[in-house]
């Protein structure tokens, strides 16, 4: 079995009842108990599910991504690509996240810190790719405070090429989320040299040292806003700790699979005996 979703807080924000949400962890806790081997992509997932009440051992097996490595001759033309399709120039600092649209994902601090950076009369240019339950509520904020020469929501976008060339393009992921338990774009950023602006006790700060390969801040407006405009000023600091999250947190997915195959290959042995 595999634990890669923090079911509790569903539970709590679908029925709004902490009893019946715990009742239902019962549930899910009594499944885990019933599997030879329970699987979960982090540390931070590992530790979250110890918290639901489950005992028994856990392995790490962490996510991988399909992007491979560009050469510096492919990482040059995504680059140049993904400007275009931002509708920037090599001036403008380009901020990119993708995924959810969603306020469990913490996003109005990246759209509140942007505010400050617009009032401060910063340049940058702020890309979000992805759909969801708040697009409309966030397209509005953005509308209402005049920013729309200056933050873009593409909406789903289902051509990699296009994610890959934005993220060549960008400097930096603002990425404040304290909801997934292992991110994808994690490892996808990696493989293009961009680094994550993540919120502390995150799954991602819990796999980012902070200045080294990635950015950390306390999950408040003062502090991400601060961080946030800093990085934007500083886009030659964002370019070198985005070269060691390459080379530290890139994981490929064929990687993963050859660790897969042989975890497999041992349950079945030991199913054999």
């Amino acid at each position: 079995a595999t634990f890669h979703t923090l079911y509790k807080d569903d539970f709590y924000a679908t029925f709004g009842s902490k009893k019946i949400a715990s009742l239902l962890m019962k549930i899910v806790v009594a499944r885990f108990k019933k599997a030879d081997e329970v699987w979960t992509p982090s540390l931070w997932s590992k530790k979250r599910l110890q918290e639901y009440g489950y005992e028994g051992d856990i392995v790490v097996v962490p996510n991988g991504t399909d992007f491979t490595l560009p050469t510096d001759e492919e990482y040059r033309e995504y680059q140049e690509r993904g400007r275009e399709i931002a509708g920037v120039d090599s001036t403008t600092p380009l901020l990119l996240y993708t995924g959810q649209i969603n306020e469990k994902k913490n996003l109005h601090l990246i759209l509140e810190s942007l505010l400050l950076a617009h009032k401060k009369g910063i340049n940058f240019k702020m890309v979000f790719v992805g759909d969801g339950a708040d697009l409309i509520k966030f397209r509005l904020f953005v509308k209402t405070h005049h920013l729309d020469d200056k933050i873009t929501f593409m909406g789903r976008i289902g051509d990699r090429e296009v994610i890959k060339a934005l993220m060549a393009a960008a400097i930096l992921f603002p990425f404040p989320s304290q909801y997934d338990v292992s991110p994808l774009v994690l490892r996808e950023a990696a493989a293009f040299s961009l680094p994550l602006l993540n919120t502390k006790d995150s799954a991602t700060a819990f796999v980012t040292t902070d200045g080294v390969d990635g950015f950390i801040t306390e999950n408040s407006f003062d502090a991400y806003s601060k961080a946030l405009i800093e990085l934007i000023e500083n886009p030659n600091l964002c370019k070198k700790v985005g070269e060691a999250a390459r080379q530290n947190l890139y994981i490929s997915w064929q990687d993963v699979i050859s660790e897969v195959s042989e975890r497999y290959a041992n349950l079945i042995e030991r199913r054999r005996k």
